[in-house]
């Protein structure tokens, strides 16, 4: 995917030298954020403002993937059931990574602080974009997970108790409008009448709104307008990579079982519980699936 960055203020000077050619003079000078001595001190609110739309996340598919936080086994020999209570928290990782490739610098640059939204989890932290720079950003959080739960083992049963975080791998683009408004001043080397050609309504300075600029450049790619104002369409691509929620997996198995025959793999057990926590450890779900392998199991 390319990327590309357009410069507002080198659109309004290639308007400003449109109009000139076309009514037979030069461009003096343009200003677009009221920084020129003669507009800061007789046309103080003759500038362009920016609003930036909180990006628009479009996500492809997401994979998810299960890491292991934690896994014991509990083995009664005795006659009657113990308890064991699984008190633990891990923190962990989660990445993200973001670029624009479709961008505008007005004057300044362009920037929106907003989170990663529609990943399917949470994320607390807010990001900066930047939409006048295509330099690839990344940052990693960390999220503190837990789980607090009781474990009862029957008389001669062995339980694995198994500890999983379900992580969420995405990747897709963004959007954002960008929406500039206000006036930009222009002052020609003669007066002009910057509506008509030929007419008679004569001034060196002009304030076209940014609608303007952009209707007379026959409205250039990423751009449309509404009213005065001129919106720019921008366009990023982000990856994230986010836990989810966690999983307390438990098998319960008797005791004379052969302990050689057991599938100890994490993607071949039978859990007979699945237990669904939130990243504060509060149980969100209790399933008994006994006898269903975790591939055919709804949790």
């Amino acid at each position: 995917m390319s990327s590309n960055i357009t410069d507002f203020e080198a659109l309004v000077q290639q308007y400003a030298d449109k109009i000139a050619k076309e009514r037979g003079t030069k461009v003096k000078w343009i200003c677009i954020d009221g920084s020129q001595s003669h507009i800061k001190e007789q046309y103080p609110d003759m500038k362009v403002s920016v609003n930036v739309q909180d990006p628009v996340f479009f996500w492809d598919a997401p994979s998810v993937n299960q890491d292991m936080l934690y896994k014991d086994r509990v083995t009664n020999n005795g006659s009657e059931s113990v308890s064991t209570t699984i008190s633990r928290s891990e923190s962990v990782s989660n990445n993200f990574s973001w670029s624009t490739t479709e961008g505008i610098k007005v004057g300044a640059s362009v920037k929106v602080s907003a989170k990663f939204a529609g990943i399917g989890a949470e994320t607390e932290e807010s990001f900066e974009f930047n939409f006048s720079s295509t330099q690839g950003e990344s940052k990693t959080t960390t999220k503190t997970w837990g789980v607090n739960k009781t474990i009862v083992t029957p008389p001669k049963s062995s339980t694995e108790i198994s500890w999983i975080l379900d992580r969420n791998k995405s990747a897709g683009t963004f959007k954002s409008d960008v929406t500039i408004s206000g006036n930009v001043a222009i002052w020609f080397k003669d007066k002009i009448d910057l509506n008509i050609p030929g007419g008679s309504n004569l001034h060196w300075l002009w304030f076209p709104t940014p609608a303007s600029v952009i209707r007379e450049l026959g409205n250039p790619n990423g751009f449309r307008t509404s009213g005065s104002d001129a919106i720019f369409n921008a366009v990023g691509k982000a990856n994230a990579d986010v836990g989810l929620e966690s999983q307390l997996w438990v098998n319960e198995t008797p005791i004379t079982q052969n302990e050689g025959a057991k599938q100890a793999s994490l993607e071949r057990s039978s859990p007979s519980q699945i237990l669904i926590f939130d990243k504060d450890g509060t149980l969100l779900q209790d399933n008994t699936v006994a006898g269903v392998s975790p591939e055919e199991a709804t949790v």
